[in-house]
Formats: structure tokens, sequence, C-alpha cells
């Protein structure tokens, strides 16, 4: 039995102190949403599992689940994106895009050792805009939110996800060794991608080094462009074109030094589909941003638009605040 003082393991109490930190972080990002026309909005804390839990595509056992009162299945929404794309593709069915999309508030989630997982997030979203400038425009805003509170130097890790989707449709024939090894690379166990790798027997010795290859492939733009003639097709030639064009995006907000590419990136989601990123402190292993394109998640909910975006974890921005 837990004591009556105790909170359940994975929540906690914010002492005035620590919640005046979280208050100034978002007060600073709403002003950040004002000067680039970012419309507050908010969502419930609970969704529909049929709708926002499947749709999230964010797996079945990491979801706080529960029976509402009229038997139907609900969960504690697990991120802010999803619950985005459904009122997108319901309330503003009949409203042309483009949208940009403030909002922030606490997901939930079931964590790797059985526990809840609780953040406290700022997002941002622009939907209904398929050019990169979308793409540049968000990283520009979640390094401009961090840089405010911190004099930190900011490393932003950038990938593509269709590169591994590709890599791994050309040197996989069966979809359920592709799922394992997307699985192992999504939740960084590369001991385990490389004992797939290692272990399966038709995948050819030509194609293991290329997989063993795209782990190595971090740095700065010209040293990635090697592997763009690993293949003709134009899917995979598209991708390197997008890469060389988020680079000048970058550079033109200042951004670009401090861009390192991950080519075996892959958001924790599996609703990305294009560009993605992650935004460091110098010094910290941990992501204080992270964020990408996903074009067909408000599509399974019934509107077919484009859209890019990102969130902040306030609670580990808030600990690099003086």
């Amino acid at each position: 039995m837990p004591r009556s003082f105790e909170t359940p393991l994975g929540v906690k109490d914010y002492t005035p102190e620590s919640l005046k930190k979280i208050e100034t972080i978002i007060d600073g990002a709403k002003k950040i949403a004002a000067e680039y026309q970012y419309q507050g909005i908010k969502t419930p804390a609970i969704e529909y599992y049929q709708t926002v839990g499947l749709n999230s595509q964010i797996r079945a056992d990491e979801l706080i689940r529960f029976t509402g009162p009229l038997g139907r299945m609900l969960i504690i929404r697990p991120d802010l994106t999803t619950p985005i794309a459904r009122m997108v593709a319901s309330t503003y069915r009949e409203i042309a895009p483009p949208f940009r999309f403030f909002t922030y508030g606490d997901v939930y989630r079931n964590d790797a050792e059985g526990l809840i997982e609780e953040k406290t997030q700022i997002d941002f979203e622009f939907i209904g805009e398929e050019s990169l400038q979308a793409d540049g425009e968000i990283i520009n805003i979640a390094a401009g939110i961090i840089k405010n509170f911190s004099e930190t130097p900011i490393r932003i890790t950038l990938g593509h996800t269709q590169i591994m989707k590709i890599l791994l449709e050309e040197t996989m024939k069966e979809e359920a060794i592709r799922e394992k090894v997307l699985r192992a690379l999504q939740t960084l166990d590369y001991v385990n991608f490389r004992k797939i790798i290692e272990e399966e027997t038709s995948i050819t010795e030509e194609d293991k080094e290329k997989l063993y290859n795209i782990l190595m492939m971090k740095g700065k733009l010209p040293d990635m462009m090697a592997i763009e003639s690993w293949y003709d097709h134009p899917e995979w030639k598209k991708i390197f074109a997008e890469i060389s064009d988020i680079q000048k995006i970058m550079d033109h907000y200042g951004l670009g030094e401090a861009i390192i590419y991950d080519l075996s990136l892959l958001g924790r989601h599996k609703y990305y589909t294009g560009i993605l990123f992650n935004i460091y402190l110098q010094g910290s292993p941990y992501k204080i941003a992270s964020g990408g394109r996903y074009d067909g998640l408000i599509g399974s909910f019934g509107r077919d638009l484009s859209a890019t975006g990102m969130a902040i974890d306030v609670l580990e921005l808030s600990k690099m605040c003086s």
C-alpha cells in the first residue's frame, strides 16, 4: 500500500521555485508563438483509444488505457501532436490551410520499466505547408525557445526517416525482419540491431556492410552526401536533395553550424515521414526538443494535409535555467 504522502512512481509535485521556471519558459514560448503568428489551442487530456490511441502509432503497451463511463476505451494523451491532427481533421475540416498552432500541457505513457512517464511539453505545429521552409521555421522556433533560457550552445541532430526505410526495403525482403530492425533503432538498441543483421542469412555481405556503415554516418553535410550513390532511384535522390535544401535554410537562420547529421536517425513515433531532428544542449545527453515532418498523420483522420512540428521537454529545459 502506498503511503498517504507518496505520488505514483514517474510523476512528481512541483515546488513554487520549480513551477516558476516552467511558467517562465511557457511565457517565453507564447511570445515567440505570437511573433510567428502561431495560434494557441488546447486539446483534452483524455482521448479515445480507437482514434488518437491507434493513430498515434505508439505501441499499445506504452499507452495508459482505461474504460470510460460509457464502456469505451480511453487513453491519457501520449503526445500533443496526434490530438491536434484529430482536431484539424474535424473542427477545421472546412477551413483552408495553412494552420500554425501552439499548445502546451502534460503527456503520459508507460515507460520500458512499466512506470508512468510524465512530461510537460510545449508544442508547435505547422500544418498544410509542403515546403521545407516550414521545417526550417519549426526548427528555428525550437532553437529560439531553448536559447532564450540557456546560454549553453545547442547541437541539432538532423536526419531523414526515408533513409532507413528505403535502405531496409533494398536490403531485406521480409517485412517482419525490417520491423525488428526499426524497433531496435527506435529504442537505440544497437547491440540488437547488429545481432539481427549478423544472423539474417538473406542479407548479402555487401548489404550488411551498408547497414553497419549507416550507424557511423554522423557528421557534416559533405560527408553525408557520400552515400547518395548507393541507389539511383528518384526517391533516394530526393532525400539528399531535401537534406541539401534544409542545410541552406538553416544556414539562413544562422543555425547551420549547429547541425550534425545522423543518417540512421528515427523518430520515436512511426508517423514521421521526412526531415526530423533532435536538439541538445552541449554537454548533455538529454533531448530538449524533437520533431519532424508527419505528412500522413492527419490523413489517417480523414483529411490529407502535410504537416511538420516539434515538442520541447519543458522540465528538461528548466533544469538548465539559472
